[in-house]
């Protein structure tokens, strides 16, 4: 089992356990849950798409775009089109897509970075306000300063 399989492995999982985690409410962000569905929606897109463009080409009939491929690997997709073409055996000499598919997880990795830490600057913390627990109004309100 060569180490692209058992991050591809880890990441599907990483996206169940995230959407799982969510419905169960101990991870209270609905941004986790919709990325762990996208990944997981996305990489049974590519698998099957991947497996139509197989049977498609032993066949001589219509193909699938490499664009619609490259997009559902972009959107989250690369663990399912990883796992399709190594049961398949698709599109695994084509230098040209394979090019463009590591470019796709590269890419993917880096915008769920910039995510994570433009979430992580919005989330700073504020400065918390005292309220009192009798009257529901902030003590220094209540208190007549005003600051």
């Amino acid at each position: 089992m060569n180490w692209w399989y058992r991050i591809s492995l880890i990441w599907l999982v990483g996206s169940v356990l995230l959407l799982l985690a969510y419905f169960t409410r101990w991870i209270p962000y609905w941004q986790a849950g919709a990325y762990g569905g996208l990944v997981i929606l996305c990489s049974l897109l590519a698998f099957l798409l991947n497996g139509l463009d197989k049977w498609q080409s032993r066949r001589s009939g219509r193909r699938v775009p490499e664009r619609w491929l490259h997009a559902l690997e972009l959107a989250g997709g690369w663990p399912g089109a990883f796992f399709a073409q190594e049961l398949f055996r698709h599109k695994t000499f084509k230098p040209s897509y394979r090019r463009l598919f590591w470019l796709m997880i590269l890419v993917h990795i880096l915008l769920l970075g910039i995510a994570l830490y433009y979430s992580q600057i919005q989330a700073s913390p504020r400065q918390p306000v005292a309220v009192s627990s009798r009257q529901g109004v902030p003590s220094s309100v209540r208190h007549g300063v005003v600051g």
